[in-house]
């Protein structure tokens, strides 16, 4: 089964990518040019119209949204490992973060680059960023609640919850702020993931 990865360094793409290392499932990798209203150029706006990234092919099947093709991939290949079975104790707690990674976080992370590096200054609008800022914050805390210490977000095991939100935290330390916007036991979570070679050999492509 054929799999290819649309992907920009440093984009929501790299959920995905990490996900692929992490299972060693045999991929091709096309890198788009990640250019603020045409990314990947003409060509690219044929897999995805809307010119976002990720986006894969598996097959004849096309994906767009990040979260739902981790959940697609680990459910397609038999990924049991990096899922949580529906009768767990953490089903749940599993399942909102798997998507809370990306609903949660994902707008507020959004507008909180946007207004802080990528429009141009004059576009940027301070008090957005701080609303951006505070929002990552709240979301952050209500994570630190569910997370309790937990080395993974779900049933004692790494799992494609951990890549859902820590991608969020990979976009945070780009920035350098997650020392100022996470708690202690969100950093403690993220530095033992951060430290995975799967995710090594994403960030590294």
């Amino acid at each position: 089964m054929s799999i290819k990865l649309y992907h920009a360094k440093h984009s929501r793409s790299l959920r995905v990518l990490w996900l692929l290392e992490e299972a060693g499932l045999p991929y091709t990798l096309e890198v788009v040019d990640l250019a603020l209203g045409n990314t990947g150029g003409e060509n690219y706006a044929k897999i995805n119209p809307l010119q976002k990234v990720p986006a894969i092919k598996v097959e004849n099947e096309v994906l767009q949204e990040s979260t739902a093709i981790l959940e697609f991939l680990a459910n397609r290949f038999d990924l049991d490992n990096l899922l949580v079975s529906k009768d767990h104790e953490d089903y749940g707690r599993f399942l909102q973060w798997l998507h809370g990674g990306e609903s949660g976080f994902g707008m507020y992370l959004s507008l909180y680059f946007g207004h802080t590096v990528l429009l141009p200054e004059e576009q940027r609008n301070k008090m957005m960023a701080v609303w951006a800022a505070d929002n990552l914050k709240k979301i952050l805390n209500l994570f630190a609640e569910s997370l309790a210490n937990r080395d993974f977000i779900a049933a004692d095991r790494f799992t494609i919850a951990d890549i859902s939100v820590g991608y969020i935290l990979y976009g945070i330390s780009l920035l350098g702020k997650q020392e100022e916007m996470a708690p202690k036991s969100v950093l403690a979570w993220w530095r033992g993931i951060s430290e995975r070679p799967a995710l090594q050999k994403a960030i590294s492509l």
